[in-house]
């Protein structure tokens, strides 16, 4: 026996490194030496089972190489980064999303002919992690301040490599084809080198920077976090929030009113604010130059309410005279628009509060000798009001001043206010803002390059509409903050320099060794001592460079082919976070079928394994009250979503498998803001993918018996061939156009349009007459070309569902002088080129008429409960000439799909016996004539019948009731048009009784 290895032609018309299977002509079926999966030369089972069909296709693919980019091919590459999830996590919706999305990409462009290196790895995720680990820690009565650094980062590694793969085998699950041997954690060594290397390049371009400034501080992670970190709760009123470490619910949505005594007069101010206890840190009340309330008091002083001495009053035009009072207080040290207005009128900074979020002692808590700061150093005080109040937490605080205030006649009452709540998106504690030393990275320069290259078009986004916000971001773009106070992560690479007399100089160096040759340069001294910074670097950091670091970065610059990456596939809520140089696609969030964000405390969020898997409604129930027990969900929402899920699963969530699940994935538009996941129509891709199987299943049988070799790509005579090639053709252009568009849902609706109505629901049961019969003249032409019309579809749909398609791909017999690849997913993506010459608009035209025809046909056959084996005859009345024409050689293919015995066309039917004929209208010009003598139960008609005439009557009835009494004109109207037409229907009811009387 002869096999040769083929060549498969890319986009750039090179060789592939794949082999292809030449099946000699006398072969029609597949060889076992290709077979990757036992059980697959048997019989063919008579119900698809998404578990039998999806075990073992994974490790074939993966044993076979097809993951990896051939490293000698000289094909167009193209290279993708799976935006890499943490360390800590497990599948989510969201995952199994953004996976199938790039799935789909990738399996698509490798059978394109495309170099395809697909990229995993995972996440660090340095304050997530960290918060882990110290739960479990805690729970043995342990934290990681007794431990010690190293010891805690011992056991952070531990933990990893004992849960850290979770996810990666998830993925598996669910069929992402990525590259394994190309795996990457953000703390592997590799990459913590090009972090480092990242780091000390921007450091020498002058680009990071050390600075006191007010930056996001989460007391409970007892660190810095970025802008994005920082969720806003809205209130709109007051309302009581159970806070992290607080034992009773905190209020929020209050304003209260407090009264400034002008110095030496009974004059006073009235300030608004949310945040009682930041009055310990005023240093000045605002009001805008142009309030001529106030204009006659600028320059003036007002006696601070708890601190010995006085504020002015000052002019500035950040200052909105419709908010509250119109005067505003002003806290450099705890807001950062005040720090702003601060810095601009050189006011001093009162610390109110420490990094515990209580109030802090007399004593600074960190040294600023050695920071860049905007002020001069002698502007920062520590408040000598705290003494009332140290100690206190912050919320304890605010209740305190306020009784203070009162006592001291000075408050002057409170309402509820809107307001958001900034709140860490980690522990759900409330973030303040503290004037810390942080270190920054300048991205002015950044945001316009980023910016230029949007505009020219070297970065492209999908849907375009994100452009937009993308650019208004970035003109809006501020200094990040990349230090994070915890102790899992990349320690900042700089050191402290001292030399004794001299001012300490700070140096970014990849490593000690290197840090002390560049301190001893600068020094001009050996005796250097140096102590490298404790802060790490935000986890962003590090997992912006993966585009580049996954490639060899630094070790190799830009000469590896797909450097960076081809695009960016990630969710549009971390848009900001480390968007490149690439085409970028955004998915939406997704949510329920309400539209609500899956979260545990709604009791909404679902398994997508459970989805694969199936689950009873018991088990959804027990997993709901077990969150409540653990405080995860409150009683409310668990008597919500146990109601909901009663309803929506009231037979539990059957199995649907990794297919499943990808096509019910690609139903929605990937690209709106928000993704309504109903899972209830997981069902219909169940459904979808059984319809496929028994489509397979009956061809494989009708070769089977046959006796004689079916040729390839027969040329098609039958009108259904044909038809259904026709059909074909114009699916390989829709479903490429909107991959290329990145519209899945419409290349989805396309093969399903296809797959499932074209070919399974009209085709296969216009055609199942001839191929039962391996005799019929017809048998060899239509089984070669449903055998290419269902190998083609498969093939259109493996990118979605890459199991069922590989799985009936090795089931289906070759055909005589057919070459094929050893897997689908290298096999050659249909191209419309290839179709072209099929597609027939007249053929597609006459047959939308055909196929109206046929449900009208069949809704008449259903109305008078006609069984299958009632094959009545039908004659069509038609007024015009030309009505009939195009359906004449569409007429087998009528009689197969509506099962009757035969259809003629005629304009005059005055010999037809009425007794003999139903009759229905197609429409003013066309008829239809059944003829059902012997098939009608005419009991049961009349039955029918009265059952029908007493709804409506009692539906006129309740009309009328109501017309009697509506004042509503427009409204009478309507209802009495549905009387109308509600009588119009009982005289039809009374004409058929009066017929089917006759009939008798």
């Amino acid at each position: 026996m002869l096999w040769t290895r083929l060549c498969r032609i890319g986009p750039s018309h090179r060789l592939k490194c794949w082999t292809y299977l030449a099946i000699p002509k006398t072969l029609c079926s597949h060889s076992s030496s290709i077979q990757p999966k036992e059980g697959l030369s048997g019989p063919f089972p008579l119900k698809y089972d998404s578990n039998e069909v999806e075990c073992g296709w994974y490790d074939w693919w993966k044993t076979r190489g097809y993951f990896q980019p051939c490293p000698t091919s000289e094909e167009a590459p193209f290279t993708l980064l799976l935006p890499p999830p943490n360390v800590t996590g497990i599948l989510h919706l969201g995952h199994a999303l953004s996976t199938t999305i790039q799935d789909a990409i990738v399996r698509r462009k490798r059978m394109q002919g495309f170099n395809v290196s697909w990229m995993p790895g995972s996440d660090h995720a340095g304050i997530a992690t960290q918060v882990v680990v110290e739960k479990i820690l805690a729970k043995k009565g342990v934290s990681r301040h007794a431990l010690g650094r190293e010891k805690f980062l011992d056991e952070v590694w531990k933990w990893k490599h004992e849960k850290g793969g979770v996810i990666f085998e998830q993925l598996a699950r669910l069929g992402a084809s990525l590259d394994w041997n190309r795996t990457t954690f953000t703390m592997d060594q590799s990459h913590s080198e090009a972090v480092t290397e990242a780091f000390v390049r921007l450091f020498d371009k002058g680009l990071v920077y050390r600075a006191l400034a007010p930056i996001n501080w989460s007391p409970q992670l007892q660190s810095a976090i970025s802008d994005i970190e920082v969720d806003h709760l809205s209130v709109e009123e007051k309302t009581a929030i159970q806070i992290p470490g607080c034992d009773q619910p905190v209020e929020f949505g209050v304003m209260f009113d407090v009264a400034y005594k002008l110095d030496g007069s009974e004059e006073e101010i009235t300030i608004s604010t949310t945040r009682p206890e930041t009055i310990l840190g005023d240093v000045a009340v605002a009001v805008h130059p142009n309030d001529e309330r106030y204009s006659h008091l600028i320059g003036r002083h007002l006696v601070h309410p708890f601190r010995s001495d006085t504020i002015p009053i000052i002019a500035d035009t950040y200052v909105d005279p419709q908010f509250g009072t119109g005067a505003l207080k002003i806290t450099p040290a705890h807001d950062a628009n005040d720090f702003e207005i601060g810095r601009r009128h050189d006011l001093p900074i009162f610390e109110i509060m420490d990094r515990n979020g209580s109030i802090a002692n007399s004593k600074s808590d960190f040294d600023v000798s050695s920071v860049l700061i905007f002020m001069e150093k002698k502007n920062i005080i520590k408040s000598d009001c705290n003494y009332h109040f140290k100690g206190l937490s912050r919320f304890a605080a605010r209740e305190r001043i306020i009784e203070e205030l009162k006592t001291r006649d000075l408050f002057r009452g409170s309402k509820s206010h809107s307001m958001q709540i900034p709140i860490c998106s980690r522990t759900g504690d409330v973030v303040e803002k503290l004037v810390q030393p942080q270190w920054f990275i300048d991205c002015d320069q950044m945001a316009a390059n980023a910016m230029s290259v949007a505009a020219d078009g070297q970065l492209v986004f999908h849907p375009t509409s994100y452009h937009n916000v993308w650019k208004h971001w970035l003109e809006n773009i501020r200094d990040w903050c990349v230090s994070r106070q915890v102790w899992w992560g990349h320690r900042i690479p700089v050191w402290k320099a001292h030399v004794k007399g001299q001012e300490d100089h700070w140096i970014a160096a990849r490593n000690e060794s290197e840090a002390r040759t560049k301190a001893e340069i600068h020094f001009q001294s050996k005796e250097v001592v140096l102590s490298q910074e404790e802060d790490v670097l935000d986890t962003w950091f590090s997992s912006a460079i993966l585009p580049f670091a996954n490639l060899g970065w630094p070790q190799m610059e830009s000469n590896e082919k797909g450097f960076p990456n081809s695009m960016l596939e990630t969710g549009h809520d971390i848009l900001f976070f480390w968007v490149a140089r690439m085409e970028v696609l955004l998915h939406g969030v997704v949510c329920d079928s309400q539209g609500r964000k899956m979260s545990k405390s709604l009791g909404n969020v679902i398994d997508p394994l459970v989805l694969m898997q199936g689950t009873t409604l018991e088990k959804m129930c027990l997993q709901i009250r077990t969150a409540n027990a653990n405080g995860t969900i409150d009683d409310k929402e668990m008597s919500k979503a146990l109601e909901a899920t009663v309803k929506d699963y009231p037979e539990g969530i059957p199995v649907a498998g990794a297919d499943g699940l990808r096509f019910f994935f690609f139903v929605y538009d990937i690209k709106a803001q928000h993704i309504n996941a109903d899972t209830t129509i997981l069902r219909s891709s169940s459904s979808f993918c059984n319809k496929i199987w028994q489509a397979s299943r009956f061809l494989v049988g009708s070769l089977d018996r046959s006796p004689q070799l079916i040729p390839w790509k027969m040329e098609p005579y039958l009108a259904q061939n044909r038809w259904i090639l026709s059909r074909l053709a114009v699916t390989v252009r829709e479903v490429n156009e909107h991959f290329d568009s990145y519209d899945f849902y419409l290349s989805s609706q396309a093969l399903r349009r296809f797959m499932y109505t074209n070919l399974c629901d009209v085709y296969l049961e216009s055609i199942k007459h001839i191929l039962i019969d391996p005799a019929h003249p017809d048998f060899r032409e239509t089984a070669s070309v449903l055998h290419q019309a269902l190998i083609s579809g498969l093939t259109l749909l493996h990118p979605i569902c890459p199991f069922i398609t590989e799985e009936l791909y090795h089931r289906i017999p070759l055909l005589e002088g057919e070459v094929r690849s050893e897997s689908m997913m290298i096999q050659s993506y249909p191209s419309y080129c290839d179709f072209e010459h099929y597609e027939d608009s007249n053929l597609m035209s006459e047959m939308e008429v055909a196929l109206d025809l046929v449900t009208a046909i069949r809704d008449q056959k259903k109305n008078y409960d006609l069984k299958r084996h009632h094959k009545p005859k039908i004659i069509i009345q038609y007024s015009k000439s030309n009505v009939h024409g195009g359906l004449l050689e569409l007429k087998d293919i009528i009689i197969q799909l509506c099962q009757i015995e035969a259809i003629t066309w005629a304009k005059d039917v005055s010999n037809l016996d009425p007794k003999c004929f139903i009759k229905s209208s197609i429409d003013r010009d066309t008829w239809i004539w059944m003829d059902v003598q012997g098939m009608l139960d005419l009991e049961k008609e009349f039955v029918k019948l009265t059952a029908k005439r007493n709804q409506i009557r009692k539906q006129l009835e309740k009309l009328t009731k109501k017309l009697s009494s509506r004042k509503n004109h427009a409204k009478q109207a309507k209802d009495m048009d549905k009387v109308a037409l509600l009588e119009q229907t009982l005289v039809e009811l009374d004409d058929r009784e009066a017929w089917l009387k006759a009939f008798k």
